[in-house]
């Protein structure tokens, strides 16, 4: 598995959680959530959107989760390749995330949309650490792709805090980055740099101001690296969700 190409190493398979109305109509359609790491973290998000549909919390949305199909931790490697926007000296095999963008892009989301009554053009997506680095290389790089992002404790501190880098060259030329977007860091990952660096992002993106975007940014009490998704997830989704029906 190893020596596996960066083709190769992509998500092929898709888990799909369907609302409980999509069986009464032939017409209706609904948002897409699309959840990254879906070898570890579909399930979580499938179940609390359930949760959250008992009061309305949110609408009524079509899960998609990206996977391997393989337990979790055997992931890592794809992980680093898929997810990280450029190559590093100290770890070979990174620096992929512009492929797996456009894999994105050109593959994965027509092809829910052929298979699914969706409404096109209205997508979220939902990342964690090494994930929520990639979703925040994307909003950069196609502002227009994910109207909605949920990021829970994003790997900031990749490549030298890269995402410091290239939201100062974006900023540049650009005023405007139009997107609803939830920030979750666990109060207990802020004693480490990788936690500090998260929140370093989220202080910039705040201060930039950027014209259409709403930033939701918290700091989660009491909460860990491998605890706070689980919160993250459910505050993050009320949150775009209530923030795109402003």
């Amino acid at each position: 598995m190893g020596n596996r190409s960066a083709t190769d190493s992509l998500p092929r398979l898709l888990y799909i959680a369907l609302p409980p109305s999509y069986q009464d109509s032939t017409r209706k359609r609904y948002p897409v959530v699309y959840v990254l790491d879906g070898d570890g973290v579909w399930a979580l998000t499938a179940g609390i959107v359930r949760l959250l549909l008992l009061r309305n919390e949110i609408p009524e949305v079509i899960v998609v989760g990206l996977a391997h199909g393989i337990s979790f931790p055997e992931t890592s490697q794809y992980r680093w390749r898929d997810f990280t926007p450029t190559v590093t000296s100290t770890r070979p095999g990174g620096g992929h995330a512009g492929e797996f963008l456009s894999y994105l892009e050109r593959q994965t989301i027509p092809l829910v949309d052929s298979l699914y009554r969706t409404v096109r053009g209205d997508r979220t997506l939902v990342g964690q650490s090494r994930s929520g680095l990639f979703e925040l290389y994307a909003l950069y790089e196609r502002p227009a792709l994910f109207n909605r992002m949920v990021v829970t404790s994003p790997e900031a501190i990749f490549d030298n805090k890269y995402l410091l880098r290239r939201d100062s060259a974006f900023a540049i030329s650009n005023d405007s980055l139009p997107a609803d977007l939830y920030i979750g860091i666990g109060e207990e990952e802020l004693t480490r740099p990788a936690g500090a660096a998260g929140q370093e992002f989220a202080a910039r993106l705040r201060a930039r101001g950027y014209k259409g975007m709403q930033l939701i940014s918290e700091t989660l009490p009491g909460e860990t690296h491998v605890s706070t998704p689980a919160v993250a997830i459910t505050h993050g989704l009320k949150a775009v969700f209530s923030a795109n029906a402003r």
